[in-house]
């Protein structure tokens, strides 16, 4: 990674399918929300990828790490924030 590198920080319901990127932090002003979605395996550094969507395009399954694979709806995807920054070596 290149030290000039900028990367954005933006909300995981931008993603595409195919697209990915890495989790940087969940914004809930609720703590039991953000415990929640963290307890559902959405970790800050977990790679992130939407991989499905629904016929009326709302839930999104995503696949989180190399297997938890999860449905959620937009309105819960606007409050994760992810970036492009992709690691390129596999995180073991």
């Amino acid at each position: 990674m290149s030290e000039n590198s900028e990367y954005q920080i933006f909300p995981l319901n931008k993603l595409v399918p195919g697209e990915t990127a890495i989790i940087v932090k969940i914004d809930s002003e609720i703590k039991e929300h953000k415990n929640h979605l963290i307890n559902l395996g959405f970790m800050p550094g977990e790679k992130i990828t939407p991989v499905f969507k629904s016929p009326l395009g709302d839930p999104i399954a995503y696949i989180i790490g190399r297997s938890i694979r999860i449905a959620l709806r937009e309105r819960e995807a606007k409050k994760i924030f992810v970036t492009g920054d992709l690691y390129e070596t596999e995180m073991v």
